[in-house]
């Protein structure tokens, strides 16, 4: 079974793994307990990343307000993941100061991502996928991870924390934090001894599903004015980044019409005059979604403090044009709070909708998701509390576009979806 070269700490959790799974792992794994001060900062450099380097543009389009340190995000950060499965060297590593029945589980489940990743690579390209790519994969990880555990000589339960807190995170880390548990509870039934094909198999860049997903297209270079410097060039960013940029100042609704109707985009950060501005160009899918976009964008600059300097144009070849300066570190710039849960809510919605039709031709599921884009019925999801957790939010999604419940337990409470606004 497990390596003979493995690590003997690691060996109950990974034999538990093995016979659960009915394969053997690649290679060993082993646990490194770390003080809890040293795991704190692995913990924070694996969950977000270098996201200090993003602060400039991220202030530039409202995604971060004022003085965003360190010891904040750590404070945020302070309880989740006390055992890491490590993309970067494929080891595990946890707080030495869990202990318990708890820790067993923790392991367990990390041990299970571990031999996942063995098999189908899924870490490999996860930090170059965009929001939803890498949500999704994730997903489908903790799905896989969590009904391996469960059936292990481990299967104490793990408790989902409180979401609330991480919503006052930047959104980009908010949504990469919460949006992966909330997705795992909508994914189709996964069992090993019914499941034809792995999701995770030969997955690329694009992820796993169940969205269709689609690289986005690199519009044209926005028009520089005169002695603005390119410091990163231009790149394609998913709807869902545009649409917690658009949701820093406008409603909900507005951000998630607005994004749907990009099809093309390019992001470019500029220097002007040594100040830090992004510069967006886009096209839409036709006329009257290019007019609903550029309204869109336009209303976000009148709304935005005029420190942003922002500025919406329209090129000579229809290229709607959009830029935004950084208004700098201490500037409490007055964005919406919650924008990437009401992003988690509508794309909740939508991964209801697509695994209803699991199996069904790609135009049906097309034509599904169509139409719940301008349903209204994401909007409900997109109000549901901040501290939804992961079971609820889940059987509200399934209940706001009529899918079975699929097993979910009862509630306790009166349906969390409002009624729907139209279609």
């Amino acid at each position: 079974l497990f390596p003979d070269e493995g690590d003997e700490a690691a060996r109950p959790y990974a034999e538990s793994v093995e016979n659960v799974r009915g394969a053997q792992f690649v290679e060993p794994v082993t646990i490194t307990p770390e003080a809890p001060a040293l795991y704190e900062t692995r913990r924070s450099l694996q969950l977000v990343g270098d996201w200090e380097a993003e602060l400039p543009v991220w202030r530039s389009l409202g995604l971060a307000n004022g003085r965003v340190d360190g010891s904040t995000v750590d404070q945020l950060l302070d309880g989740l993941a006390p055992v890491l499965y490590s993309e970067s060297d494929g080891q595990i590593y946890h707080d030495g100061s869990l202990v318990g029945p708890t820790l067993d589980a923790h392991l367990t489940r990390a041990m299970s991502a571990a031999a996942i990743d063995q098999d189908f690579g899924w870490s490999t390209s996860q930090s170059t996928r965009l929001l939803d790519d890498a949500a999704l994969v994730e997903a489908h990880v903790i799905q896989q991870s969590t009904f391996i555990q469960e059936a292990s000589d481990f299967p104490a339960p793990i408790v989902d924390g409180d979401p609330a807190p991480l919503f006052f995170l930047p959104p980009v880390l908010g949504y990469e934090l919460v949006a992966p548990s909330m997705y795992a509870e909508l994914l189709p039934a996964f069992d090993l001894e019914t499941v034809s094909a792995n999701p995770l198999e030969d997955i690329g860049i694009a992820g796993p599903g169940p969205l269709p997903t689609e690289a986005p297209v690199l519009a044209n270079a926005a028009v520089l004015a005169g002695g603005e410097l390119v410091i990163e060039q231009p790149v394609a960013m998913d709807t869902s980044f545009w649409f917690l940029v658009v949701a820093a100042y406008l409603e909900a609704p507005q951000a998630y019409a607005a994004s749907n109707a990009i099809v093309e985009n390019s992001l470019a950060v500029v220097d002007r005059a040594g100040q830090t501005c992004t510069v967006a160009t886009f096209s839409g899918g036709d006329a009257a979604q290019a007019e609903m976009l550029r309204g869109s964008l336009e209303a976000w600059s009148i709304t935005a403090p005029a420190e942003f300097g922002a500025t919406v144009s329209v090129l000579p070849d229809g290229t709607i044009q959009f830029s935004s300066c950084d208004p700098g570190v201490d500037f409490e710039n007055g964005s919406r709070l919650g924008a990437a849960h009401e992003l988690i809510g509508y794309r909740m919605g939508e991964i209801a909708t697509a695994v209803s039709l699991d199996g069904a031709p790609a135009g049906e599921v097309a034509a599904a998701l169509a139409a719940y884009e301008v349903s209204g019925l994401g909007d409900g999801l997109a109000a549901l509390p901040l501290n939804t957790t992961p079971v609820n939010a889940a059987a509200a999604a399934r209940a706001a576009v009529g899918t079975p419940a699929l097993g979910a337990p009862e509630l306790g409470a009166p349906a969390l979806v409002p009624e729907p606004t139209g279609g």
